[in-house]
């Protein structure tokens, strides 16, 4: 019987050997069109997961991304982005938001029009890992997953019943189930994009950042 631990490196093996992710869910959003919120460029990456309805995602330098139901957007350098129902409605700041309509007490934020609702499961993650900015430089600007991907429906189709299921019957606890499961959504969906990445030859362009050590590759 061979042990998996008995197993050859490969890539994604390396890359993913000392990473842990870490999430936080700032918001569960149940937004009617129309709306629109800005988040302010920080060092942390975010991530956004479409439970219900749709959004456009906006960078300054990129062009718009469509996020369906069951899509999951991640900015793994954190930088200031817009996400709204139509490119032609107005944002505003997402702190702003959130001040004009407090969080439930199960961290719901409910806002926007009397318009077609959007569910949103909203956060930020930290790579608790010897060479996270290693890592992330290998990763574009955003990284999207989508449930009729080939690659991708096994894993996130269970994953997202169960935070659909979270949102739409809050029980307590809530909170820190939303946070578990936004650990497992960020974890394989690197693992997909690294996998897909290595299968097309892209990591193997430069050198790849050992995660043993706390210095990146000259």
């Amino acid at each position: 019987m061979q042990l998996l631990n008995t197993a050859p490196d490969d890539d994604v093996t390396g890359l993913l050997a000392a990473l842990t992710v870490r999430s936080s869910v700032y918001c569960l959003s149940d937004l009617g069109a129309p709306w629109g919120f800005e988040v302010d460029d920080a060092s942390t990456a975010k991530f956004h997961v479409v439970l219900d309805g749709g959004c456009w995602l906006r960078l300054a330098d990129a062009d718009p991304v469509w996020l369906g139901h069951g899509d999951l957007a991640i900015l793994p350098r954190g930088e200031r982005h817009a996400v709204s129902d139509s490119l032609d409605s107005a944002v505003r700041g997402l702190d702003r938001l959130i001040a004009d309509h407090p969080l439930d007490a199960d961290a719901r934020l409910n806002g926007g029009g009397d318009g077609a609702r959007t569910r949103l499961l909203c956060g930020g993650f930290t790579l608790a890992s010897p060479a996270p900015e290693a890592l992330l430089a290998l990763l574009p600007q955003v990284v999207t997953m989508t449930p009729r991907a080939a690659l991708v429906s096994a894993w996130i189709g269970p994953v997202f019943t169960l935070a659909r299921q979270e949102a739409t019957e809050p029980a307590p606890g809530a909170q820190a189930i939303f946070a578990k499961l936004a650990d497992v959504f960020l974890a394989q969906a690197l693992r997909t994009y690294l996998t897909g990445a290595a299968r097309a030859g892209l990591l193997r362009r430069g050198p790849l950042p050992d995660p043993r050590s706390s210095t990146p590759p000259r």
